[in-house]
């Protein structure tokens, strides 16, 4: 590969993809500093630049060049966006769940996330970092590094954030939906219980019932979780 100027300039664009990819992750987080994450962008460049197709010529002004740096960004943080997307779902979900089974009080903080989240929030929030490596989508995210699909405009940015929004929150409500039904049902029977024997107070046997009932499904349902991720993943519009 001859280093002339427009490699160097293809190395300049990709690299600027790659790092704001990389800085913007949310599996990484707080924990890994960020000229680690510098570093990995810098081998993630060299890696993909022989494959990736470049510009076919170098621009004459300055403003130009500034216009495709700042697309280049544009695009990799579009790209941590529909992985954070991901993780959104899933802690949406387990929050919901936490509200529901009656967990949301007790607060736990994520440091890898930055975050303060109950326990199924945070406990979906690392699973779906996990779930995005163990079901390849980290591959996703290189083979949309080597593309680049015509975003036209802020239009088009804010149609791909919108599509992204609208995936992740269908796909959180899914998640949550088997918990939120059988909590439903359980409220349903304390109170046709309540209603033909008052002073049985089921509300108190109610909320131990909601706990098992709630952790059971949760439990059951951890397999069809890596299904969720990786559907999540390839129904994204940036990839």
């Amino acid at each position: 590969m001859s280093l002339d100027s427009l490699t160097v300039w293809s190395g300049v664009l990709l690299f600027a993809k790659t790092s704001a990819l990389v800085l913007a992750l949310p599996m990484l987080g707080n924990l890994v500093p960020p000229m680690i994450r510098v570093f990995s962008a810098v081998i993630l460049t060299w890696a993909l630049l022989p494959v990736v197709p470049g510009p076919k010529q170098v621009p004459l002004e300055m403003a130009s060049m500034v216009l495709g740096v700042l697309g280049a960004i544009g695009f990799g943080l579009l790209t941590a966006l529909s992985i954070q997307a991901v993780v959104w779902a899933f802690q949406a979900a387990g929050n919901v769940m936490d509200l529901q089974i009656g967990t949301g009080s007790a607060q736990l903080l994520n440091p890898a996330l930055g975050s303060v989240s109950a326990p199924l929030g945070q406990f979906h929030a690392i699973l779906a970092s996990v779930l995005v490596f163990v079901t390849d989508g980290h591959h996703l995210v290189i083979r949309g590094l080597t593309s680049n699909p015509p975003v036209e405009g802020l239009h088009g940015v804010m149609e791909i954030v919108a599509i992204t929004l609208q995936t992740a929150t269908i796909a959180a409500v899914q998640i949550a939906a088997p918990v939120i039904s059988a909590t439903i049902l359980i409220d349903i029977a304390s109170a046709l219980v309540a209603r033909a024997v008052p002073q049985a107070q089921p509300y108190f046997l109610a909320l131990p019932a909601k706990l098992v009932v709630g952790l059971g499904i949760v439990a059951v349902g951890l397999p069809a979780l890596a299904l969720a991720a990786k559907a999540i993943a390839t129904n994204l519009t940036i990839w």
